[in-house]
């Protein structure tokens, strides 16, 4: 008996589970979209709102031509890229014919120039991309409404003889076809300086290379003299001393000169080379002596007597505004350039340590 019951229910429960799969089954085919997840859009315009939508994209289109009109920044930048190429070959030339003779300190100069170049190519490159962005985006819209307005003419026709609805679609979409032929001339304007531009960044590449390669072998060649040694004897040709001893005064004075000289020609092209940076250090400066001179007025008004040890050197901080200002914003300033050329990294250090020592000088304000 009890076998008997086990082999019924093993057999019923069988049965009823073939029957339950038959069902699922025949509901999945009578009702496909439960099995496939991908639907399709009904993306036509209905005869009732093509009014609204012509008039809606008319006034669109007004916009979208405004927008493609040829931008002053694009035809800036490539203005600019002629000028750049031009002197960028010209500077890669006669740095080259240089490279196996340059100083440590000018290789430096040359070096912060080449990358001053490629932060200026950078910018012109974010312009481009912005611009190439902006078509892009009213590419895809021109083709959507494209699509839209195909499938409602195919649409209609299927369903209706009227051919003014039909005239005015093919106006419509003859429209749009105008401006996505704007669009594609105005991407192909833009790559066009794209090429020019990435050609260029290439060579500046080169050169920084080639900067680079020099500088890990004027490392490794350190402590190999590249003038003989100032004890070593040498011939004097006595008919020439008188001269050199007269000429020497002037040669000091002529040194110095060319020295200041070429440092101030090297501070301009590094200025202008980084404008930007340059300003928000400046006003960085500004912002923090005008800061502390405020803080410093209301710190008078507050307190009458110091005693902590921390007061009386914040106190001297706060009566120095100026060199105060000076010292933080230079230190702080310096990371606002990628690199800096020599010449400015010392002007910073001198201009730190005069703050520095104003700061040390001061008197306490128990003193006072």
């Amino acid at each position: 008996m009890t076998k008997f019951h086990t082999s019924f229910k093993s057999t019923f429960l069988l049965f009823t589970f073939t029957i339950l799969s038959i069902l699922v089954s025949q509901a999945q085919e009578n009702n496909p979209q439960t099995s496939d997840s991908t639907q399709v859009i009904d993306i036509t315009i209905k005869i009732n709102d093509i009014p609204e939508e012509t008039e809606r994209l008319g006034q669109r289109i007004i916009k979208l031509k405004e927008i493609l009109k040829p931008s002053s920044n694009i035809s800036e930048v490539d203005s600019l890229l002629v000028i750049a190429a031009t002197e960028i070959n010209r500077k890669k030339d006669s740095l080259y014919i240089e490279l196996n003779e340059i100083t440590r300190r000018d290789l430096k100069i040359k070096k912060v120039a080449w990358l001053s170049y490629r932060t200026r190519l950078k910018e012109y490159n974010e312009v481009l991309k912005t611009r190439t962005e902006d078509i892009s985006e009213i590419n895809d819209e021109i083709v959507q409404e494209i699509l839209k307005w195909e499938k409602t003419r195919d649409k209609l026709l299927s369903n209706s003889d009227s051919k003014d609805i039909y005239q005015g679609l093919d106006n419509v979409l003859e429209t749009l076809q105008d401006i996505s032929g704007i669009v594609h001339k105005r991407l192909d304007s833009v790559f066009i300086v794209q090429s020019g531009l990435t050609e260029i960044v290439l060579k500046v590449d080169e050169v920084i290379s080639e900067i680079e390669i020099t500088e890990l072998q004027l490392q490794k060649d350190y402590f190999v003299f590249d003038s003989p040694p100032i004890w070593v004897s040498k011939k004097v040709d006595t008919t020439k001393v008188a001269i050199n001893k007269a000429e020497e005064k002037l040669s000091v004075k002529q040194t110095a000169s060319n020295t200041f000289n070429e440092n101030t020609e090297q501070l301009k092209e590094f200025i202008s080379l980084n404008k930007f940076p340059f300003i928000m250090q400046i006003l960085f400066i500004l912002f923090l002596f005008i800061l502390i001179r405020r803080v410093n007025n209301n710190w008078n008004k507050d307190i009458n007597e110091l005693t902590n040890p921390i007061e009386i050197q914040s106190k001297i901080v706060l009566t120095n505004p100026l060199a105060s200002s000076l010292v933080a914003g230079l230190l702080v300033s310096f990371f606002f350039y990628d690199t800096l050329i020599p010449i400015y990294g010392e002007i910073h250090i001198i201009l730190i340590l005069l703050g520095t020592c104003l700061l040390y000088t001061s008197p306490s304000p128990r003193d006072s």
